[in-house]
């Protein structure tokens, strides 16, 4: 789900006048590999509830789905508007990504945090079906789609895409909530979890994962070049 190149492009960029404009990082946890959530955020967890009676974290409705994608895409723009190189996504889109999505989604990937009933945040997960894909030659027809179907319930490998906090709710720890309950639903499945797209200024972000105990395994660089000439 994410690009890869060598380590050597980077001087064929900086030869080419190219500079970094941001790196963005990935972070894993393993649960198959050991992986465990550390003891003191399942207090968190407990105390955050009982200041918040109110608060409700749920998976994704599939019956209501439509709903809480107009949630998520209103918390996206509302809540990410202020990140670097977001782009606010259009309500169509949202609808065409939603058609493309709904096939792979894994509700208990996707959660919902609302409370006293209004969405003030989620947390978006995938299964990673590249496997399936490269295995089906990237076709869906004429028999693609039901190879996807069946292996579908077997990945194990998940990417965490997105995970958004209303303004008012920020800094009252409901994100690292948000990943308590993500790691709590997909415990018994052992996946390996992705946390992807973090950006290297975004230390609220890196030091929540950091805490949760998950390592930094992969960084993205970003570069720009001028195509205005300074003659």
């Amino acid at each position: 789900m994410a690009p890869w190149n060598p380590e050597y492009y980077h001087e064929f960029f900086l030869s080419a006048n190219y500079s970094k404009v941001k790196d963005l990082y990935v972070y894993e946890a393993d649960m198959d590999k050991g992986y465990v959530l550390p003891e003191r955020y399942e207090n968190f967890a407990n105390e955050f509830h009982k200041r918040y009676h109110g608060m409700n974290l749920r998976s994704l409705d599939m019956k209501n789905i439509k709903q809480d994608a107009y949630s998520i895409w209103e918390i996206s723009n509302t809540a990410l508007s202020a990140n670097w190189g977001y782009v606010p996504l259009d309500l169509d889109v949202m609808e065409d990504m939603l058609r493309k999505l709904k096939l792979i989604v894994d509700p208990d990937a996707v959660l919902v945090a609302e409370y006293q009933g209004n969405a003030v945040g989620f947390c978006l997960g995938f299964p990673d079906i590249n496997g399936i894909i490269k295995e089906i030659n990237g076709r869906l027809l004429p028999f693609g789609w039901a190879v996807l179907l069946k292996k579908l319930k077997n990945i194990t490998d998940y990417r965490l895409f997105g995970l958004a906090v209303h303004p008012g709710w920020q800094s009252r720890g409901l994100d690292a909530l948000m990943y308590i309950q993500l790691y709590r639903n997909l415990l018994n499945k052992k996946v390996r979890m992705e946390a992807n797209y973090i950006l290297e200024d975004n230390f609220r972000i890196k030091n929540a994962l950091e805490k949760l105990g998950m390592n930094r395994i992969i960084t993205y660089r970003i570069y720009e070049k001028s195509l205005i000439s300074t003659i």
